[in-house]
Formats: structure tokens, sequence, C-alpha cells
């Protein structure tokens, strides 16, 4: 009787769990009209909008103004999806 209970009791939690998150998806958007640290910060500041940690290169984001820009427009871009 004890291996059935504990067996229902596996059961019942198994059917309670939940899926794991998907990664944060960059959305299809053509960047390659615009230089590789543009589309570098764009793809950051997108996957930072869309998942609960911020990806940032604080490095570039100080001293590269296209990387920063990038890093804008893809956390605006994608925050509200």
């Amino acid at each position: 009787m004890n291996i059935r209970c504990a067996l229902l009791m596996v059961l019942l939690l198994t059917a309670c769990a939940q899926p794991p998150p998907t990664p944060a998806q960059t959305p299809n958007v053509n960047l390659s009209g615009f230089p590789k640290s543009f589309q570098d910060g764009y793809r950051d500041g997108c996957t930072s909008a869309q998942s609960l940690l911020t990806k940032k290169d604080q490095a570039r984001y100080k001293s590269d103004g296209q990387y920063t820009t990038g890093w804008q427009d893809g956390y605006s871009a994608c925050k509200n999806r």
C-alpha cells in the first residue's frame, strides 16, 4: 500500500511541474545595414528586455555609442513583446 501512495504522490507532483522557460528570442529584424557594434547592442538589449537578467557589456555601453544606441533600441523594441 505504501508503494502505491508513494507512486501516486510522485505522479501528482510531476503533473504540477512547469516546463522550463524558453530562452529570450531576438525579434526577426534585419540589422544588416547597421554596424556590428549596433547589432550586438540591439541583440543584448532585446535579450535584456525579455528576461529577468540584464545582458549588457558595461564597458562597451560606456565607450561605444553604436553599442549603446543599439542596446537602447533593442530594449525598447522588445520590451512590450
